[in-house]
């Protein structure tokens, strides 16, 4: 497993947290560090950690791992992998207090879309992901298809539109004579 060489706490850092792949240093904000509960510090733990094990700055690839270390279903009970959810879902929801939700959603990313992607969540969760990108690539289809009609139907329009153009010209000369 990945580890950190070195750990900066650094206050003017706008992120909770950050590292660098190549020394394996990690930085943190104190000020949002201290804020945050245990579970969540863990999971940003485990997101800088994804970084370095994949070395990647994919937030989204970041977040698959986090997901695969903080709530591996199969050593989980089922109220604690419900717990590990609610808090992946709360470092990135905004509170109404707002204390530091837009920094915390800035450096974790979008966890609520990660989960069912991996199989995480209820039954239902899943099937409303799996029939959301369905229908996002039904969309996705029409748009391409509609584009190409229209890309079509612009290209005839200018051969038509160059046609008559020339077939005026020659009307204009044939009787101008």
């Amino acid at each position: 497993m990945a580890t950190f060489s070195t750990v900066i706490y650094d206050p003017e850092q706008p992120e909770i947290a950050k590292v660098n792949r190549v020394n394996k240093t990690l930085y943190l904000n104190p000020e949002i560090w201290k804020g945050l509960p245990a579970d969540q510090k863990e999971f940003v733990l485990l997101h800088e950690k994804g970084h370095l094990a994949l070395q990647t700055a994919d937030e989204f690839e970041a977040n698959k791992y986090a997901v695969g270390q903080f709530a591996p279903v199969r050593t989980l009970t089922n109220a604690e992998l419900g717990k590990r959810i609610v808090v992946m879902r709360n470092i990135l929801t905004p509170r109404e207090s707002g204390f530091m939700a837009e920094a915390i959603a800035g450096a974790v990313g979008s966890i609520a879309t990660v989960l069912p992607v991996l199989g995480i969540g209820s039954a239902s969760r899943i099937k409303e992901t799996a029939a959301n990108a369905a229908a996002q690539t039904a969309v996705i289809t029409a748009q391409a298809k509609a584009d190409a009609k229209k890309s079509n139907t612009t290209i005839i329009m200018v051969v038509l539109g160059g046609v008559l153009l020339v077939v005026m010209g020659s009307l204009y000369f044939i009787l101008k004579k």
